[in-house]
């Protein structure tokens, strides 16, 4: 449910897929009892928390997400396609 294009994809998954074999970044995560939230539809999905930072994806519909840390402003969070991205606080429900 994302709008990504191949370009994007392949730079942001050789700085945020750490892990090799068959156990996926997924579901690792799961286990690190990060907390659970939901992305809300038309989220901008950036690389940097900051306002005018790149944004690399748009969150077609709603979706789960784990959240890794927020700031004042911005929300790291790990998309269940193993990317990681920075969005608004007003977009996490």
């Amino acid at each position: 449910g994302l709008f990504i294009s191949s370009s994007d994809i392949v730079s942001i998954n050789a700085s945020s897929s750490a892990v090799n074999g068959k156990l996926s970044f997924w579901s690792i995560v799961e286990r690190d009892g990060l907390k659970k939230a939901k992305l809300k539809a038309n989220s901008k999905i950036r690389i940097l928390p900051m306002p005018n930072s790149t944004i690399f994806a748009i969150a077609a519909k709603e979706q789960n997400v784990k959240i890794i840390t927020k700031n004042e402003n911005f929300t790291k969070i790990i998309l269940q396609n193993e990317t990681i991205g920075w969005v608004e606080n007003e977009s996490i429900k």
